[in-house]
């Protein structure tokens, strides 16, 4: 047994301590059942003491019997005269009813297509927003072969006046069509807005005046134009470029003007004295106009650059940027297409010789059939002697031998003849299905490469953004496959013979991959918000080497009021041959500019080292699309420039003269903890400028064209490896020749 002493304090008071902990539980409960009236209920989402609930009910009941006992106020409402109404409508004189692009018996057609003349309303015709997002890509060009008529309008334009060596710039922008759409449905107009003073007429048309003799005017509303006029007429015109240039002296912008569409580019422009409204159209060359705008939109909208020389490529302003490898990869694929593109035309053409063919023979057995069955009538007349004339006849009728015998034979000839072309028909048409699904995948492969498309996954588990933008069912391909059958087949005769025009739409050359790109470019691209915007480009091949330049684009728009007669006749006389809408000039002036850019000069140079007093410097030039280099030295009064000669791509050497205009003042040698400086009189300024040996070996210029110049020869060893294994008799994989296919 413990000692007391020897116990501590909880063990010797633990009785004492249970106790108080339950005295204090027992007075816990007390209050909160006892003394603060725990028996409470929720009434009206208030706790109230169960004594008090009878006292609110009775309160409440009280309220609402007088409520009930009490004069009921209903409100006044005003009932619209509509016998006058209708009174008024019948009496007006009948009026010819305009064109309202909305099927007959749907409802909702706007009353003011009906209303005379001097009671139309104006209509509130907003303007479209300027784009956003812009974007801008600079490159240096090479034209491939072009048609002569294009190819002088393009040397006269570009600043250079060489189709082989000329500079452009491709600006993107993104074109809000979901703010033009509220606009032209007038959704955050504000009423003040929408009133105008117009003058009072009676019904023959007259302004009415007052006892004073001036004119009566009253305040009325502009309303929306009609959503059956504008839905349809929402479509892009022209995608245009304005464009500032520095001044390297003042370091400010001017010299703001348009830029001239590219020749090949398809552009309504507001601009055009054609198109602006000053001059009538008939309408139908209008009804024409309209069509061909909506059919194009993807030519207005994203023009094609012009055909580049290899092994220059031309990628879309928003595209990524190439690295070299991918710039083989590119070129392989672009060398694909071509060859694809190029065995689609053949088997056409044969398809068309051999439906042609047909239709030639089919012409010459009718002929030979009627003449057959003017020989059998003449046999069967009283002149007619024995039964070998009958047999004759009849065996020529059902192909036996005998009098008939050459019909016959020369019926089984065609229709063997008949059915060989239909196997061999049949035979291409599946070649073709097979070059068809080759040619898809190049160009599904190139969207992907450029970045203009995701990789489509279908195994992958979220396929929302797949789906979007290959549509269901098979992603791409499938979608791909039909329209192409769209495009190649003009419709399909006896024995699988293709029928009609086999060029489908009359395809230019190079246009069935453009074809097939316009499938998986949608119209309209949505935005992370839930909009949709219009991706637009336009390009500009007027700028001069060595400048700097920005660009806005302004995006011209069909005007809805555009030949439509039921307009009142200050709108019509505006707008009735106005093809295209603009932005305002407020909002021009505040819209985006791209980025500067400047595009590469004729020539660049590097100090690279000295010798003494002189200077050696590194000279690069640019000729067909590639940079060339010479190391050459200078002495103080010397022109930067000299003679670089050029034997690449298989050509016999020319030389080439360059001049950077820059004329060389002085050489600070290199020493101890001192770069070698070269002094040089700045041909843009005009002023001494210096340039430092280091800065310039590392100048991220002269790495790039270093790099831009090692890729061009990779690209030329590659092209000439495979000319070399196609000499040697070397197909593509999977790859069709032409005697395989029958050429």
């Amino acid at each position: 047994m413990m000692k007391p002493k020897d116990a501590g304090f909880f063990s010797l008071h633990i009785e004492k301590i249970i106790l108080l902990i339950a005295l204090l539980i027992c007075a816990l409960l007390a209050m909160m059942y006892v003394v603060s009236s725990p028996n409470k209920i929720k009434m009206n989402n208030k706790l109230v003491d169960a004594g008090k609930a009878a006292k609110m009910v009775e309160a409440e009941s009280q309220r609402l019997r007088s409520g009930l006992n009490a004069e009921p106020e209903i409100p006044e409402v005003h009932t619209p005269d509509y016998s006058s109404e209708f009174n008024s409508r019948l009496n007006e004189t009948t009026v010819a009813v305009a064109s309202s692009y909305l099927p007959l018996g749907n409802p909702g057609t706007d009353k003011n297509l009906f209303t005379q003349d001097n009671k139309i309303p104006l209509y509130y015709l907003p303007t479209p927003p300027m784009p956003n997002a812009l974007a801008v890509r600079i490159g240096n060009a090479v034209l491939d072969k072009i048609d002569d008529d294009t190819m002088e309008e393009i040397v006269n334009v570009t600043y250079t006046g060489n189709p082989e060596n000329f500079r452009y710039a491709s600006i993107k922008a993104e074109f809000p069509i979901d703010v033009w759409s509220e606009r032209l449905a007038a959704k955050d107009v504000s009423d003040e807005l929408l009133q105008y003073n117009a003058v009072v007429k009676d019904d023959e048309g007259n302004p009415i005046l007052d006892a004073e003799g001036n004119v009566v005017t009253e305040v009325r509303k502009m309303q929306p134009v009609p959503e059956g006029w504008w839905r349809r007429m929402l479509a892009v015109t022209s995608v245009m470029l304005e464009r500032e240039e520095l001044d390297p002296i003042t370091g400010e912008w001017g010299n703001r003007q348009f830029v001239s569409n590219m020749p090949t580019q398809i552009a309504y422009r507001p601009d055009n004295s054609r198109f602006d409204g000053s001059t009538p159209m008939p309408k139908i060359e209008a009804q024409r106009i309209v069509q061909d705008v909506k059919a194009r939109q993807m030519d207005i909208c994203r023009p094609e650059f012009l055909p580049m020389a290899f092994p220059l490529n031309w990628v879309p302003p928003d595209a990524k940027k190439l690295t070299p490898e991918e710039e083989k990869e590119l070129y392989k694929i672009r060398k694909n297409i071509a060859r694809y593109e190029k065995q689609l035309t053949k088997i056409q053409e044969n398809l068309e010789k051999m439906r042609k063919r047909d239709e030639m023979e089919k012409t010459r057995r009718d002929a030979s059939g009627s003449r057959s069955r003017g020989t059998t009538s003449r046999s069967r007349s009283p002149r007619s002697t024995g039964g070998a004339g009958m047999m004759g006849a009849m065996g020529g009728e059902m192909g036996m031998e005998g009098g008939g015998g050459r019909t016959s034979r020369s019926g089984r000839s065609a229709r063997t003849r008949s059915t060989g072309r239909t196997d061999q028909g049949s035979l291409l048409q599946e070649q073709m299905m097979q070059i068809q699904e080759r040619l898809i995948k190049e160009i599904e492969e190139r969207e992907v490469l450029l970045g203009r498309r995701e990789e489509f996954d279908p195994n992958a588990e979220d396929n929302n953004m797949n789906m979007g933008m290959y549509g269901r069912g098979g992603g791409m391909q499938d979608m791909m496959m039909g329209e192409m059958d769209n495009m190649m087949m003009g419709g399909m005769g006896p024995g699988g013979m293709m029928g009609g025009n086999p060029m489908g739409m009359g395809m230019r050359p190079g246009s069935i991959s453009r074809r097939l790109s316009q499938v998986v470019e949608t119209q309209y691209e949505m935005k992370e918000d839930g909009t949709r915007v219009m991706k637009v480009w336009a390009h500009d091949i007027t700028i001069q080497p060595g400048k700097t330049y920005r660009y806005r684009v302004i995006v011209s728009v069909l005007n809805p009021l555009f030949s439509q007669h039921r307009v009142s006749a200050d709108q019509k006389a505006a707008n009735n041959y106005k093809l295209a809408l603009i932005p305002s000039e407020e909002e021009r002036v505040a819209g985006e500019w791209t980025e500067a850019v400047t595009p590469d000069p004729q020539s660049y140079f590097f100090l690279v080292g000295n010798s003494a007093s002189s200077a050696r410097v590194e000279v690069w030039a640019l000729n067909r699309g590639k940079w060339l280099r010479k190391e050459f030295t200078f002495e103080p009064g010397d022109e930067i420039g000299g003679i670089i000669e050029d034997d690449s791509d298989g050509r016999d050497k020319i030389e080439i003269p360059v001049s950077s205009g820059a004329v060389m003042v002085d050489m600070i040698a290199a020493s101890k903890g001192r770069n070698a400086q070269l002094l040089y009189v700045d041909p843009e300024s005009n002023a001494i400028s210096y340039r430092d040996a280091n800065s310039d070996k590392d100048s991220p210029t002269r790495i790039r064209i270093q790099n831009e110049a090692v890729s061009f020869d990779e690209l030329i060893i590659e092209r000439d490896r495979d000319t070399t294994s196609n000499s040697r008799g070397q197909m593509m994989p999977n790859m069709m020749n032409d005697q395989m296919m029958g050429f």
